[in-house]
């Protein structure tokens, strides 16, 4: 199997300055002075009682608000091979890139605004100053790989092959640094695109370190070493858990794997990861106590790569407290020692056929933020659920917003669940449950739920009724159905509108959560 990719990157922009001078308390956050494609900001709101942590809540609500900004993500539609030419790249760049979901800022100012009993924050930085934290952090990383590849190179001819190895681990770890502060340096740039600014300001700007030119020395390394190729599940995954251990010593939360470039994972990705989460103490306490690492939780992600012959397994940890990467490893593991039913979802061909109709001409300057999630975690792309468990979804939105819910079955089929499911200001940036849950039963797969949120009365969704497993439900004709009128309402603001009381457009916001529905696992 081949595939083909390229990068999309997308972005939620805040909607620059109209002709009609609004607010940003009134708009949102939507209408203020720090338009883009110069600035970036997030809007915060609290009503706690208390007045300093009312305030401290708002700012960093805001502050969430504006690292989700710019969020990357890649389909299965274009060639990647401007960027990554080998496959073993390409694999890190995915796994980079869907690993990086929020953005970590320093340097924010804010503006406050008390309003009745709530607090209004605002905040904001220039484009070019978070262009600039990042590309010191690439360079800062790229002269650290540069120290490490000397190092092993010297190892290597001494025939040291014991501090090679170590040296060769960090040297892997430090360029999947470099690739994801090189992602966020190229999601910034795209900003001073000329779709986004008349000057090309990425032309002038300063140039970043490219990974790519470490990628050969690091492979030769590996190559020289004649590293151990695990021969089962088992060892691969206590292999990457010794690997995390070394390099980071606190706790790690691993999340199921995900199926190549896919935003989904399988009963081998998800246990696969729990094998390396119960690997992790064990390996933790042999490691070796002068090896430079921090002690804090983390969270590891990872996606899985299926050749004709070997899987290829790429897992980042990423610390929960500073958002920075701590920890990175990559083996393989022989298909042979697999179960193949258990390395893809059942209804593969047409997951893959969804998420990328929901990635293609997704929103970009809707002006609600909307988040969903599921009982097991927030903001996981990952997550599976055997067979009778009940599935609980939350929800948070940054403004009042009338919520729209379309769940796409393992079956292919999209359904409305909910047409104006409402959230109020009393419950804005707090967590709202769906009133109630659903329960894992066949046939499995991956399937998705859809939350389309907006400021005013959804339009009436484009469906038709259909009975599905005994029960009668309204149906989408396709997943993208389930979002198309959302996302034309964001093409309706210009040019006729322009000059017009931007209270009274329509704010639009999307999010999606995917779920992998499988049997129960058999003792």
């Amino acid at each position: 199997m081949r595939f083909r990719h390229y990068v999309l990157v997308v972005f939620l922009l805040l909607s620059g300055a109209t002709a009609f001078a609004q607010s940003w308390v009134d708009s949102f956050g939507l209408h203020s002075d720090y338009a883009l494609p110069r600035y970036l900001t997030g809007y915060g709101y609290s009503d706690l009682a208390d007045h300093a942590e009312r305030i401290q809540t708002a700012r960093n609500t805001a502050l969430a608000d504006l690292a989700r900004t710019v969020q990357t993500r890649i389909t299965s539609t274009e060639d990647i091979r401007t960027y990554a030419d080998e496959h073993t790249e390409r694999t890190r760049y995915v796994n980079a890139t869907q690993t990086a979901t929020d953005l970590r800022v320093s340097g924010v100012r804010y503006e406050i605004e008390e309003r009745g009993n709530g607090t209004h924050a605002l905040a904001w930085i220039e484009v070019q100053e978070l262009r600039r934290q990042y590309l010191e952090q690439a360079r800062d990383t790229e002269s650290r790989l540069q120290a490490l590849l000397g190092a092993l190179e010297e190892m290597l001819a001494l025939g040291s092959t014991d501090r090679a190895g170590r040296h060769l681990h960090d040297a892997d770890a430090a360029l999947t640094v470099l690739f994801d502060n090189v992602t966020v340096i190229r999601a910034l740039d795209a900003l001073a695109s000329p779709r986004h600014s008349s000057t090309n300001s990425v032309q002038m700007a300063e140039p970043y370190p490219d990974p790519r030119l470490f990628v050969r020395a690091v492979r030769d390394a590996e190559r020289q070493l004649a590293l151990f190729r695990p021969a089962t599940v088992e060892q691969a995954a206590t292999l990457l858990a010794r690997r995390l251990a070394e390099q980071h010593c606190g706790r790690f939360q691993v999340m199921p794997l995900l199926y190549e470039d896919s935003d989904f994972s399988s009963a081998f990705g998800n246990r696969f990861s729990g094998v390396i989460e119960a690997s992790v103490p064990a390996e933790a306490n042999h490691r070796n106590q002068s090896h430079n690492v921090t002690s804090s939780d983390a969270i590891v992600r990872g996606s899985y790569w299926v050749d004709e012959e070997t899987i290829e397994v790429q897992v980042t940890a990423r610390s929960v407290q500073h958002g920075q990467i701590v920890a990175s490893a990559r083996t393989t593991v022989p298909v042979s020692s697999v179960r193949p039913d258990t390395l893809y979802p059942a209804n593969l061909e047409s997951a893959l056929a969804a998420g990328s109709e929901l990635l293609n001409d997704q929103i970009v300057s809707g002006g609600i933020n909307v988040e969903v999630w599921t009982d097991r975690g927030r903001h996981e792309r990952s997550l599976v659920f055997e067979e009778g468990e009940p599935v609980q979804f939350y929800f948070r939105v940054n403004q009042p917003a009338f919520l729209q819910l379309s769940y796409v079955l393992a079956t292919g089929q999209t359904i409305l669940l909910e047409e104006q499911f409402y959230i109020g200001m009393d419950r804005v940036n707090r967590v709202v449950a769906l009133p109630y849950r659903f329960e894992v039963v066949p046939p499995f797969g991956v399937e998705r739920l859809i939350v389309t949120a907006h400021s005013g009365i959804p339009p009436r969704p484009n469906v038709s009724p259909q009975r599905i497993a005994g029960q009668w439900y309204e149906v989408f004709g396709t997943p993208g159905d389930a979002v198309a009128r959302t996302r034309g309402l964001v093409r309706e603001r210009s040019p006729e509108r322009e000059g017009t009381d931007s209270s009274t457009w329509q704010r639009v916001g999307e999010a999606h959560v995917t779920i992998t529905t499988v049997a129960q696992a058999q003792e």
